[in-house]
């Protein structure tokens, strides 16, 4: 008897120990993915290589490295660097953008460039991107030649520089699980491929915020204009309320669950609320093994209690 409740008991903990190799699988398939378009890596004898293909980034020609480095975890417009899937607006002279990430352990963003000549880089993160710069680093050196205007700050940096980290108060967490490829008019929200279209700005990031069961699109919007998001039935249910930069918004069309926001020039953060939205993969898996481990607890209580009792 003892034996058939530890099987019962076994049954959760074994589905979920079959999930993770298999998360795990899709996780690899993506990295061998992303190391063909450009990861960065440590490289003997340098500071930072990044990969492209069978090379290094710096000895591929400028047109071939460009297209190679604009299809990264999300699409970004022309003056735009993926960095953590966050699409961050920059521009530069004298080098080349590589690749970027967010830290959130010092509250940074880190641009990796080429820099083949003496030059200038722009970067404009938003204000739901980042807040709060003080700091500027070019290759791990505290850096002074650096003008910082509100959420703008622009680098003088000489040839052959790598890497320049601008580092802030707050800094948007980088949601790894989004490394998922999306369609041209889907954006990644906490893996879930949710489809869009905008005017008037660019979508430059977005989540699933479980606690409210809303979407969270992030823009940069340049000018009045409209967005309008089409999320499945199984992503996100009961639409009823739209804010935008956290004020209940009015101009807004919700039909089923096609819902289009009017917004003003400015506007960053466009926060779309329902009754229900789809939790994230690994809070499922959670819930899984920990079912499991509580019916192992308790089966296994059971069982000394029936020894005891005899």
């Amino acid at each position: 008897m003892i034996s058939k409740f530890f099987i019962i008991a076994l049954i959760p903990l074994i589905l979920s120990i079959g999930i993770m190799p298999a998360l795990q699988f899709d996780f690899l398939q993506e990295a061998e993915a992303a190391k063909a378009q450009g990861v960065d890596v440590q490289k003997y004898g340098s500071k930072h290589g990044l990969v492209c293909g069978d090379k290094l980034c710096s000895e591929i020609e400028p047109t071939a490295q460009a297209s190679t480095m604009m299809y990264q975890n999300k699409q970004c417009g022309v003056n735009y660097i993926s960095a953590s899937d966050q699409c961050i607006s920059y521009n530069i002279s004298g080098g080349m953008v590589t690749g970027a990430t967010i830290n959130t352990n010092d509250n940074s963003v880190v641009i990796n460039i080429n820099a083949r000549n003496d030059g200038t880089l722009t970067v404009s993160p938003t204000t739901s991107q980042q807040k709060g710069i003080f700091m500027v680093l070019v290759d791990g050196e505290d850096w002074s030649d650096v003008e910082i205007v509100g959420n703008k700050v622009t680098v003088m940096f000489p040839a052959n520089t790598e890497e320049i980290e601008i580092i802030g108060t707050y800094v948007i967490a980088a949601v790894t699980n989004q490394n998922k490829q999306c369609g041209v008019n889907d954006i990644s929200a906490s893996g879930q491929c949710i489809s869009y279209n905008i005017s008037g700005g660019v979508v430059t990031g977005a989540t699933i915020n479980t606690n409210d069961n809303s979407v969270v699109i992030n823009i940069n919007a340049r000018n009045d204009g409209t967005l309008t998001v089409s999320p499945t039935t199984s992503q996100q249910k009961g639409i009823f309320m739209v804010l935008v930069d956290g004020e209940e918004w009015s101009d807004v069309e919700i039909v089923g669950n096609k819902v289009t926001v009017m917004f003003p020039a400015g506007a960053e953060e466009i926060e779309i609320i329902g009754t229900f939205v789809v939790p994230e993969f690994g809070t499922v898996a959670a819930m899984i093994l920990a079912v499991a481990i509580i019916s192992i607890i308790a089966i296994s209580a059971k069982s000394r209690l029936g020894i005891t009792s005899l």
